[in-house]
């Protein structure tokens, strides 16, 4: 059967309205309340209102570290049904009440700490009523409030024993004194706004591509002529072989719309809409794109035996029968991405590697913000391995 498109329900739940943390006054105080925030997260994982409960614990600290790392715009119901309940992409929170029942226990609970605990660190752990993102909220305690001075000299036993002679030390420049600890402050602070703002390769990369937008379009250039329509259907294997991607898609909180397309002109030249991030596949790299002397690899042959070119190899046309797939980023284009690939199953390997956090390569993050053109090859033969090309110019 084939796959027209793929459309998400509204929830029939009550809105969420995301209340962001405090906004740190400086990067040293962003690295204290992320510690504080911790310790109080760990203090009320471990407390009997939560740790007999593996579920909440769970929930609590998956919305609380996605909060501290920046992705609060993330924390919605479908994308943590996705990405913390494992559900797979015909997930639907309007018939799937998991991820509220899971938020209402955690408030729960977390009223039930609060009401015989006081913060540990400093900070209260809250999450509102129609949210996913926690609140972070000072709570002072006098009880940690150092004495005053005055106490302690007066408590001090008077000495009355002659004076000493003393050794006259000559004041020295506070800031000579403080420099190295200032230099030291200077590049901790530089390191936490860099970890800060851009997380890890995996958030960094999606986030730039996919945060933001409305719709995922899939467009394959193999199987229909004509302009694109949502409305066209894709065969069953290419929908399989992109699945990867249309996880993805709901963990992002996409409407992913899949259609067929043949590739008329320069696709690099494509109008495409700011809420749409639109991925093109097909099995062999399209005339236009084989002319452009800053693409490395290629699929070259006919639709079914297609196989993977290497232009800076002195044997170039691989063997027909080696199975692999490419995916192809141009940095005046970053909203599209181009995979092609000599099979389904090599196109959703690629996909996989690319979707999952833990097997992720950082090298594609770091490459595509040197503004270069990118290219991520899997190969299957001899034994499956992925790797990353950057042109040089």
């Amino acid at each position: 059967m084939a796959i027209e498109a793929l459309e998400e329900a509204d929830p029939l739940s009550l809105p969420v309205t995301e209340v962001a943390p405090p906004e740190p006054e400086s990067f040293v105080e962003a690295a204290r309340l992320r510690a504080a925030v911790q310790e109080e997260l760990a203090e009320i994982l471990a407390s009997s209102s939560f740790h007999t409960s593996k579920k909440s614990c769970e929930f609590l600290h998956y919305i609380v570290q996605v909060t501290l790392d920046g992705r609060l715009d993330s924390l919605k119901e479908r994308s943590i049904g996705l990405d913390l309940l494992g559900r797979d992409v015909s997930y639907d929170p309007s018939s799937d009440a998991t991820v509220r029942v899971r938020a209402n226990e955690v408030r729960k609970r977390l009223r039930s700490y609060y009401s015989t605990q006081s913060s540990k660190s400093g900070y209260r752990i809250e999450l509102l009523p129609g949210s996913y993102g926690p609140r972070f909220v000072p709570e002072p305690d006098s009880s940690k409030a150092p004495p005053p001075a005055a106490l302690e000299i007066a408590a001090k036993p008077q000495d009355t024993r002659p004076l000493e002679p003393q050794l006259t030390v000559l004041p020295l420049n506070i800031v000579v004194i403080m420099r190295p600890a200032l230099i030291a402050l200077f590049i901790c602070a530089l390191f936490l706004r860099q970890q800060m703002q851009s997380g890890d390769p995996y958030h960094q990369f999606w986030d730039a591509r996919l945060q933001g937008k409305n719709v995922m379009l899939i467009l394959n250039g193999d199987t229909a002529s004509g302009q694109a329509t949502p409305q066209t259907p894709l065969p069953d294997q290419v929908a399989q072989a992109l699945l990867p991607m249309i996880w993805l898609a709901g963990r992002y909180d996409l409407k992913p719309l899949m259609s067929s397309q043949k590739a008329e002109g320069d696709d690099k030249q494509t109008d495409l809409s700011n809420e749409a991030v639109v991925i093109h596949s097909s099995e062999t790299t399209s005339p236009e794109f084989a002319a452009d002397k800053r693409l490395r690899y290629l699929l070259a042959g006919q639709a079914g035996s297609a196989h993977l070119v290497d232009r800076a190899s002195s044997k170039p046309d691989l063997p027909a029968t080696q199975h692999a797939a490419v995916l192809t980023l141009f940095p005046d284009h970053p909203d599209v991405l181009w995979i092609a690939g000599t099979d389904g199953e090599s196109i959703n390997k690629l996909t996989e590697i690319l979707s999952a956090k833990n097997n992720f390569p950082s090298q594609l993050t770091e490459e595509t913000e040197r503004g270069q053109v990118v290219q991520a090859v899997w190969r299957g033969d001899p034994s499956p391995r992925l790797e990353i090309y950057a042109h040089q110019p």
